[in-house]
C-alpha cells in the first residue's frame, strides 16, 4: 500500500494537483493534514475530474470511437452523465493510473452482498432489500445491450464506485443551464472521509476544486457528505453512523393494499405525471422546516403530519389512501377525482380525514410487523449483519414512535368504546364528528417530539 501512495504523490505533482496532504489507510482510505484555519490543502484541476466533459475528451482519442457508445452525444442528461461517467470509470479499472489502483476492487455495500446471504435476508422490511433488487435488475439490462463488455461485476463495481465517491458540481437547477457538468468524481478528493462534524469543506473554483480547512488541522480531514440516514449510507456506501442525526428512512409507498390492478395503474400515473417519484421519507422532521403547503392534501393533515411525513411523502400517502368512493376516476388517458357533487377536479382529497389517518397508521404498522419478527440468536455478526440488525432496531423506534403520536392524538379516541380494536387502513370511517382533529395537541406533540431527538 504504502509503494502505492507514493506512486499517487508523484502522479498529482505530474498532474498539477496542489497538495499539503497525505494519504493512509483510515476506513479504507482517508486524507491527513497539519494545517491552519482557511488553508487550502487540495486543489485538484477539473481537467482531471471524472465526468461526461473529460469522459467525452477521453473517447475522441480511443480507438474505441463514439460508434461503440452512441449514446454518449445524445442530449445531456443525468443519465447520459452518469453512463459517461462509468464508462470511463470502466478504463481506468482496466488500465490503472496511481489514483485508480487505490480505489476499491471490493464492493462493500448490499450491492455487492449475495442475494440469498443472512445479512441480505434481514433487509427486508428496512426498504433496502427492494431498493437494491431493483438497481441489480437496471444494472444487469444495461450490461446486456452494451456492445462493448467488461464484465458483470466490473460494471456493478463502477456502479458502486458512481455512487460511493461522485458528487454534485451544480446548487442549484440554474448552474445546470450554466454549465454541462452536473456531476463527478475528484480524484483524491474522493478519499476524503465523512463527518456529521466536518473539519473542512470543498469548494468549486474557475480552473479548480479545492479543499479548504474550516478549523486548525492536524491529524485527518473530514467533510460532511451531506443529511444522508442510515439506510442511504448503507445502500451507497457500504456502513452505518450511530450517532447518525438524519433520522429518515424510506419506504415503497403500498399502492397495491388494498387496490385491484386498475387502480393501482391509476396511482402509478398520477405519481410519474407529476414528478413525485416511488419513495416516502418517514422520519423526525422539524415542522418549521417544511416545503409550502400542498394543494393536494388538507391544511389541517399537513400540519399535524409535519413532524412524520415530508410534504411529497404526505402527497404520495394521500393518493395511496384513497379508493374509488373516496372519487378516483379514469376517463381516457386522464385521471381525474370527482367531488360529492360528481364534478370532475384533478386534486385528490380524502373527504375522510381520520380515514387518512388511519391508513398511515396502517402503512408504519404493516412494516412494524415485518421488522419486529424475532431472528435466530445463531445468526452470525459479521459486520454485514451488525449493521443491517442497527438499521432494523432503528426503524422499529421511528416507526413505532411515529405510531404513538398518531395512535395516541387521534385513534385510541376513535376507538374508546371498543377495547383492543385493530387498526385496519381499510377500516371505513364516518365523516362528522371523527373529521375533527385535534390539531393543538397534535402541535404540541410535535414540539415535545423534536425536543427529544436533538
Amino acid at each position: 500500500m504504502n509503494e502505492k501512495i507514493q506512486k499517487l504523490y508523484g502522479w498529482m505533482k505530474e498532474q498539477g494537483i496542489k497538495s499539503k496532504i497525505t494519504v493512509k489507510e483510515s476506513y479504507g482510505l482517508g486524507l491527513f493534514a497539519n494545517a491552519k484555519k482557511g488553508e487550502t490543502v487540495l486543489s485538484v484541476p477539473k481537467n482531471l475530474i471524472i465526468n461526461r466533459t473529460n469522459s467525452l475528451k477521453f473517447f475522441e482519442q480511443s480507438p474505441l470511437k463514439f460508434e461503440n457508445f452512441p449514446f454518449l452525444l445524445a442530449p445531456n442528461s443525468p443519465e447520459i452523465q452518469r453512463f459517461a461517467i462509468l464508462l470511463y470509470l470502466t478504463h481506468l479499472i482496466y488500465n490503472p493510473t496511481p489514483y485508480s489502483a487505490l480505489l476499491p476492487r471490493e464492493i462493500k455495500s448490499p450491492l455487492g452482498w449475495d442475494t440469498q446471504s443472512v445479512e441480505f435476508q434481514l433487509l427486508a422490511s428496512t426498504g433496502l432489500d427492494l431498493a437494491i433488487k431493483g438497481k441489480k435488475a437496471v444494472l444487469q439490462e444495461e450490461y446486456n445491450v452494451l456492445e462493448f463488455r467488461m464484465g458483470e461485476e466490473i460494471y456493478t463495481l463502477v456502479e458502486y464506485l458512481y455512487l460511493s465517491r461522485s458528487m454534485s458540481l451544480v446548487e442549484n437547477e440554474e448552474d445546470k443551464k450554466k454549465q454541462e457538468d452536473w456531476i463527478g468524481i475528484i480524484p483524491v478528493l474522493d478519499f476524503c472521509n465523512h463527518s456529521f462534524t466536518p473539519n473542512a469543506n470543498w469548494e468549486i473554483k474557475k480552473d479548480t476544486v479545492d479543499l479548504i480547512l474550516l478549523e486548525d488541522v492536524d491529524g485527518e480531514v473530514f467533510i460532511n457528505y451531506g443529511p444522508k440516514p442510515n439506510n442511504e449510507l448503507l445502500f451507497i456506501h457500504g456502513f452505518i453512523l450511530e450517532d447518525n442525526e438524519c433520522k429518515l428512512s424510506s419506504y415503497a409507498p403500498l399502492v397495491e393494499y388494498p387496490d385491484d390492478e386498475v387502480t393501482i395503474w391509476e396511482k402509478g400515473s398520477i405519481m410519474t405525471e407529476r414528478g413525485w417519484g416511488t419513495r416516502l421519507q418517514i422520519g423526525h422532521y422539524d415542522p418549521s422546516h417544511q416545503d409550502n403547503l400542498l394543494p393536494d392534501v388538507p391544511v389541517e393533515i399537513q400540519v399535524l403530519l409535519s413532524g412524520i411525513l415530508d410534504m411529497r411523502s404526505l402527497q404520495i400517502l394521500s393518493l395511496c389512501a384513497l379508493r374509488k368512493e373516496d372519487g378516483l376516476h379514469k376517463r381516457g388517458d386522464k385521471i381525474y377525482f370527482k367531488d360529492k357533487e360528481e364534478n370532475f377536479k384533478g386534486r385528490p382529497v380524502p373527504y375522510e380525514k381520520t380515514k387518512l389517518i388511519r391508513f398511515i397508521n396502517g402503512f408504519f404498522i404493516h412494516f412494524l410487523e415485518e421488522l419486529d419478527q424475532e431472528l435466530e440468536d445463531s445468526i452470525e455478526q459479521t459486520p454485514n449483519v451488525k449493521a443491517v440488525l442497527y438499521l432494523r432496531s432503528q426503524l422499529v423506534e421511528l416507526l413505532n414512535f411515529n405510531v404513538l403520536i398518531l395512535h395516541e392524538m387521534f385513534i385510541k379516541e376513535d376507538n374508546s368504546d371498543e377495547e383492543g380494536t385493530s387498526i385496519n387502513p381499510e377500516e371505513k370511517v364516518d365523516a362528522g364528528d371523527k373529521d375533527k382533529l385535534d390539531l393543538e395537541r397534535l402541535v404540541e406533540a410535535l414540539d415535545l417530539k423534536a425536543t427529544e431527538t436533538d
